[in-house]
């Protein structure tokens, strides 16, 4: 039920240069009356999701601090699969029909992964939602021990399904801590005293993130078709109602009166080679209606990290028209790389400064405004693109993130950490 995966090995101060010296003297410092302590990251996810890129580099980094830290998978075998995939999709703020057998599956899911998880450790983190239910498990067979548990997500648990929600309720008092990335995300009836607020972290040494050469990026994108010697507009998500691509081509367009040489490039990563995302892929094909100036990426084998990081890179102005719940990396990774972001209403307005690193726009006329005025002046373009890589780095790195992990794992064992 458990797979433990092998990150390759970390040094710190190689985040030196991104993150700055102070990060790495801080981190170092924090960590020291922690050295020896024994720490799982558990998620349901291996990779090409925020959250496995977020663990993969997290947990190599705190063993160079001197933590024994590991990372184990939790499996879904197939009998499980739709309850898992359903919840998540429930607490994502879409709606599903969660009856009785999805019930019943998602309980006895819970209960295999408590028979199987690893024991010995004292600190165990457990994220996203699909195996939340693990520490209450573990705590009904009696083998809980002295280990603490922590759950963590990065949804706007205020928009899960309230049929949902009733079922997890009960089993969250497990935890002694539960992190979201904004206390505002917390649902009305969690305990305030057990909430601990971790805006998101990003690994500015990661695969989406690392840095290119221009030649590399200009390779990348032309075998997409893709000129990079054009304004180029960039969404990147699921090709779904939830994150409203078919707004993104709406601006697109209307702008596109303003600024005819512009492109618009809509990626979803995640595709893959069956179901409902290559429905939406063909779906959407069928709306461009052959515009050669729109470019439609998706499938884990077409768009890999390095494409995206191309496009995200040789954007003028990044979209992101919606999301379902929560906080989106894809706003924080293209303000790292400087490019500004056109964001709609909600909470990704917390990951930008309005009028300085980006633009918050209500409808479909101010994000097409907005997206006309950004393709057509590249010197504002830059300008706040620059402010969102400064906001970045001082906000929203890994390091950063790190030290919110350090300080927490300090409270809940008693170290004097500072």
């Amino acid at each position: 039920m458990f797979t433990l995966m092998r990150s390759p090995a970390r040094r710190l101060e190689s985040y030196a240069a991104p993150a700055g010296a102070g990060a790495v003297a801080r981190l170092r410092a924090l960590a020291a009356p922690l050295r020896g302590a024994r720490v799982l990251h558990v998620s349901f996810s291996p990779f090409l999701t925020a959250m496995a890129e977020l663990i993969g580099a997290v947990v190599p980094l705190l063993r160079d601090l001197g933590l024994e830290a590991d990372w184990q998978v939790a499996s879904c075998p197939e009998p499980y699969m739709h309850a898992a995939h359903e919840l998540y999709r429930g607490f994502s703020g879409r709606r599903v029909r969660w009856g009785p057998a999805l019930r019943e599956s998602w309980r006895r899911y819970g209960e295999e992964l408590a028979a199987a998880v690893p024991s010995g450790y004292d600190v165990v983190v457990v994220h996203e939602p699909q195996p939340v239910a693990l520490a209450a498990r573990v705590a009904e067979r009696g083998s809980a021990g002295s280990t603490r548990w922590v759950w963590h997500t990065q949804l706007d648990l205020r928009r899960t399904q309230p049929e949902v929600w009733n079922e997890v309720r009960g089993d969250l008092d497990a935890y002694a801590a539960i992190l979201l990335s904004s206390r505002a995300f917390a649902a009305p009836d969690l305990p305030a005293a057990r909430v601990v607020e971790m805006p998101p972290g990003l690994d500015p040494l990661g695969t989406r993130n690392a840095p290119l050469t221009s030649s590399e990026g200009r390779q990348t994108l032309a075998r997409h078709g893709i000129d990079t010697d054009r304004p180029l507009a960039l969404q990147v998500g699921p090709l779904d109602a939830a994150h409203d691509p078919l707004g993104a081509l709406r601006a697109f367009r209307e702008a596109k009166r303003f600024c005819p040489e512009a492109q618009l490039v809509l990626i979803e990563p995640l595709g893959s080679a069956g179901g409902d995302a290559w429905a939406r892929f063909e779906q959407m094909l069928r709306r461009i209606g052959g515009d050669p100036d729109i470019h439609v990426l998706a499938g884990v084998a077409e768009v890999g990290h390095l494409a995206l990081n191309a496009a995200q890179r040789a954007a003028r102005v990044v979209l992101q028209r919606a999301v379902p719940a929560g906080h989106p990396m894809t706003v924080l990774e293209a303000q790292w790389k400087a490019r500004p972001v056109i964001v709609g209403p909600g909470s990704m307005r917390d990951l930008i400064v309005p009028g300085e690193t980006g633009v918050v726009a209500d409808d479909d006329s101010q994000f097409a405004a907005a997206l006309a005025a950004l393709l057509r002046d590249s010197a504002l373009a830059d300008r706040m693109g620059a402010a969102g890589h400064t906001l970045v780095r001082e906000r929203f790195l890994i390091t950063r993130w790190i030290a919110d992990e350090l300080r927490l794992l300090a409270q809940l064992l008693g170290a004097s950490s500072g």
